[in-house]
C-alpha cells in the first residue's frame, strides 16, 4: 500500500485470495471511487466502486461504455470502510492486482452522481471548487462513453475538449462535450445523452483548479 490520506488516494498491490476477503486501502477515510484491475489477465476489465451508487451491490467497467451493474461479486455487497475494501468473486481471483482509490476531501475532490435535465441550460453540481478535472458517466444503462474534460486543455468556457478514457480516439471538441466549470461547481451546457439526458443519472470525480483555502476563488 502506498497511501497520501491528505490528497485522499492511494495505490494497493494485492494478490486475490481466491475467495471472499478484505484489503487495506491505506486511507482514513472510505473510498468514494475504485479502479482494481488484474494485470496478470490482459483480458479483465477494471473493476470500478463509485460511491453514488452505495452498498457494494454496484459495479461499473472502466473500458466499457456500459452503464452501472447491480452484481455483488465486485464488492461481495459491502461498502469499502475507513480501513478495507471488500472483495467479490470477480476482484478476489488468485492473480496479482493494481487498485486505486479516491476518498474525497473538502476543498480538493468530489465525488457523487446527478439527474440530467435534457436541456442546453444543464444542471449546476455542487463542488465546493473551481474545477479542474472532470469525469463523468451516464450509468442508467444505454451505451455512452465515460468523458474527461479538464481546464488545461480547455482553459475558458464553454469547455469542450473531450477525451473518453475506454476509448482510443484521440480528442474531441464538439458543443455535445460541453460544460461550464464555476467557482463552486460545475454545469452542464449540453442536452447530449451521454451527459445530461433528461432523467438519466450520471456519476461524477471532480478535482480542484486550486485545492483548499483558495478553492473557490475565481
Amino acid at each position: 500500500v502506498r497511501a497520501n490520506p491528505t490528497a485522499g488516494f492511494s495505490i494497493v498491490q494485492y494478490t486475490g485470495p481466491g475467495s471472499v476477503g478484505t484489503i487495506a486501502h491505506g486511507l482514513s477515510a472510505a473510498p468514494d471511487f475504485i479502479l482494481a484491475k488484474n494485470y496478470q489477465d490482459l483480458a479483465g476489465s477494471w473493476m470500478t466502486y463509485h460511491s453514488g451508487y452505495p452498498g457494494g451491490t454496484h459495479g461499473f467497467n472502466f473500458q466499457a461504455t456500459t452503464g452501472v451493474y447491480a452484481d455483488s461479486g465486485y464488492w461481495n455487497g459491502t461498502d469499502p470502510d475507513s480501513n478495507v475494501i471488500t472483495l467479490g468473486s470477480y476482484t478476489n481471483t488468485a492473480h496479482t492486482w493494481i487498485v486505486f482509490c479516491w476518498s474525497a476531501v473538502k476543498g480538493y475532490s468530489s465525488f457523487g452522481k446527478y439527474t440530467g435535465n435534457g436541456s442546453a441550460d444543464g444542471p449546476f453540481v455542487y463542488t465546493g471548487f473551481r474545477v479542474k478535472w472532470l469525469l463523468t458517466k451516464r450509468s442508467d444503462g444505454g451505451a455512452n462513453d465515460w468523458q474527461l474534460i479538464d481546464a488545461s486543455r480547455s482553459p475558458s468556457n464553454v469547455a469542450d475538449d473531450a477525451l473518453k478514457p475506454n476509448s482510443s480516439g484521440a480528442e474531441g471538441t464538439h458543443a455535445d462535450y460541453g460544460v461550464d466549470f464555476l467557482s463552486n461547481g460545475f454545469k452542464q451546457r449540453t442536452s447530449h445523452i451521454a451527459r445530461n439526458g433528461s432523467g438519466n443519472i450520471y456519476i461524477y470525480a471532480a478535482f480542484a483548479e486550486h485545492p483548499f483555502k483558495t478553492s473557490r476563488a475565481v
